[in-house]
């Protein structure tokens, strides 16, 4: 039988040696992908119960009491473990609280966020022909899942809540190819019609009634995202934009509300309100709609 014995030793010293120390003791755990998948299937059934795979449930209760504990217990869980795992030297005792009191914040304040979500489904129907209800797009559209966990993962950004924010987002852009960094700022009634390929990033802002399409990037330029670090480096979104696909829209940039960007168009520059931006020659056309 063959034996990989010889490669062992090799193979560990790539490991930190402080990763090799503190694994067996368990100081540094962290936590687990396959309750995140599960924390978010169970946050999608409390925000569209009935539309989960929830159907053997009794009553609307018995739906929102299974998922509401199985969640919030996965989700203080998770926490606590991605707090001991990044807060050197933080106890035990402290993390459990401090999950808890993020646990407890974000549960009493999904009902919020919910009726945001119910705005982002009637935003997805009114924008899209093919639709024959705002039930097709809760069931059939991957854009209104997306947008229901980054909204959730965005309130738990914002209380600085470590790795596990990331991670949501993460395992949701897995299922939809929609890639929505937890900390971009999205207004209401928000719409992204097929998704695929979408992409927005950190420190976007975007207003409300925007509609977007797959393979749009609202991102940044790579080359000073590192030296600028947590600074606005993405651009901001006003209300009731239309951005067609594959668009890209980079840097810290303003595109004005009402705007509309035309298919396969780069915009690294300022756009005046109520303006269709489309490719040219030059680079970019844009005239007033």
């Amino acid at each position: 039988m063959y034996s990989a014995e010889k490669f062992i030793d090799q193979y560990l010293d790539s490991f930190a040696r402080t990763h090799r120390q503190n694994f067996s003791r368990g100081e540094s755990p962290l936590p687990k992908l396959r309750d995140i998948e599960t924390l978010n299937d169970q946050l999608l059934t409390l925000f569209f119960p009935g539309y989960q795979g929830s159907e053997n449930m009794r009553s609307l209760r018995s739906v929102v009491e299974y998922s509401m504990q199985l969640f919030t217990r996965l989700l203080c869980d998770s926490i606590k473990l991605a707090l001991i795992h990044e807060t050197p030297g933080i106890s035990e005792s402290l993390a459990q609280g401090e999950a808890e009191e993020h646990t407890e914040a974000l549960a009493s304040s999904l009902g919020e966020i919910r009726r945001m979500i119910k705005k982002d489904a009637v935003a997805g129907f009114e924008g899209d022909p093919a639709a024959d209800s705002v039930y097709e797009i809760i069931l059939a559209y991957p854009g209104i899942k997306a947008i229901a966990v980054n909204r959730t993962a965005h309130f738990l950004y914002k209380r600085h809540v470590p790795l596990i924010p990331r991670l949501m987002a993460e395992s949701i852009h897995q299922k939809t190819g929609i890639d929505i960094h937890p900390g971009a700022s999205i207004g209401e009634s928000f719409f992204i019609d097929h998704g695929t390929g979408a992409s927005i990033g950190e420190t976007a802002v975007i207003g409300n009634g925007v509609r977007i399409y797959q393979g749009v990037a609202i991102g940044a330029f790579s080359e000073s995202s590192r030296i600028k670090g947590k600074t606005k480096r993405h651009p901001t979104i006003g209300d009731d934009v239309i951005i067609y696909p594959n668009a890209s829209i980079l840097g810290d940039i303003t595109v004005g509300s009402g705007s509309v960007i035309v298919s396969n168009t780069l915009v690294t520059e300022n756009i005046p309100e109520n303006s269709l931006v489309m490719p040219s020659e030059a680079g970019i056309s844009i005239r007033p709609l």
